[in-house]
C-alpha cells in the first residue's frame, strides 16, 4: 500500500551492488528497488530503513587549553617552544583553563558527545609525545594518561614502541613507532582505538566509560605533532 513518502529515483541499477551518495547526516533513509522489462515496472520491494551517522568531528587545538611551552599554528600543528613560554603566559593571564608545571598538554576544542569519530596525528621521530582524550575537568598539572580523567598511547623517553597510559599504569605494545596515529573514539560503544594509518593495523583500545564530553588530547615535548580532523571513519575499522 502506497503511503505519503515522497519517494525518489537514483536512477537505474546495472547491478546488485549499488552505492548511494550525497547523503545527509543525521537523516533516516528509506530504500527500495523494482525490476524493470519490456512490460514496465514491478511492484515496489519491501523497504530498507537506515539512519545516516554524525558529521565527522572537526576542530582545532584550543589555545586556551595550551601549555606556555605549546606553539599553535592555524593547520592545527603543535610544536614545543620553550623560548616563547613567557610571551604566552604574559598573553594570558589568570587563565586557569592552561596546563602548567610540566604537563605541556593541550586539548582540542571540539569534544565528543555522541558517536564514532576519527582522526589523525603526525609525530617528529625525536617526540616523546602522548596522544588520546580527556575530559575538559583533567587536572591541570598532569600529563594526558596519568589521571583518571584522560586516556592516551605515549611515546616515551628512549622507548621504541608505543605505551597505553590508563591513569598512569602502562601497557607495552607490540608496533614499531609509526609515523601517523589514527584515534577512533566511540562514545555509546564506550572505547577510544589507536591505529597506524600507514598500515592500517590496529594498535590498541582503551575501553573507558565515558560519563562527560571528552575532547581530542595531547602531550607534546619535545618536538612536534601536527593534527588532521574532519575525517570520516575510514571503511576498515567497521568493529
Amino acid at each position: 500500500e502506497e503511503d505519503d513518502v515522497d519517494w525518489k529515483s537514483t536512477g537505474e541499477l546495472s547491478s546488485c551492488h549499488h552505492v548511494l551518495k550525497d547523503l545527509n547526516y543525521n537523516t533516516i533513509y528509506r530504500v527500495r528497488v523494482r525490476s524493470c522489462n519490456i512490460s514496465g515496472y514491478s511492484e515496489p520491494s519491501n523497504e530498507i530503513k537506515f539512519e545516516t551517522g554524525d558529521p565527522p568531528l572537526k576542530f582545532s587545538m584550543d589555545g586556551r587549553t595550551a601549555h606556555a611551552n605549546l606553539k599553535l599554528t592555524n593547520n592545527n600543528m603543535v610544536q614545543y617552544d620553550r623560548g616563547g613560554a613567557k610571551a604566552r603566559s604574559a598573553a594570558s593571564p589568570g587563565n586557569n583553563d592552561q596546563f602548567i608545571g610540566v604537563a605541556f598538554n593541550v586539548l582540542g576544542d571540539m569534544p565528543v558527545t555522541r558517536g564514532r569519530h576519527y582522526w589523525e596525528v603526525r609525530v617528529k621521530p625525536n617526540g616523546c609525545d602522548r596522544i588520546g582524550v580527556a575530559y575538559r575537568s583533567a587536572p591541570r598539572d598532569q600529563l594526558i594518561g596519568d589521571t583518571a580523567h584522560s586516556w592516551c598511547v605515549a611515546r616515551l623517553q628512549g622507548e621504541e614502541r608505543w605505551t597505553a597510559i590508563v591513569n598512569k599504569k602502562q601497557k607495552k605494545l607490540a608496533e614499531i613507532l609509526p609515523a601517523k596515529i589514527g584515534v577512533l573514539v566511540d562514545y555509546e560503544g564506550g572505547y577510544v582505538a589507536f591505529f597506524n594509518v600507514e598500515t592500517k593495523l590496529h594498535l590498541h583500545t582503551i575501553k573507558v566509560n565515558f560519563e562527560e564530553p571528552v575532547y581530542p588530547a595531547l602531550t607534546v615535548w619535545p618536538a612536534q605533532v601536527n593534527v588532521t580532523s574532519g575525517i570520516l571513519v575510514p571503511d576498515y575499522l567497521s568493529f
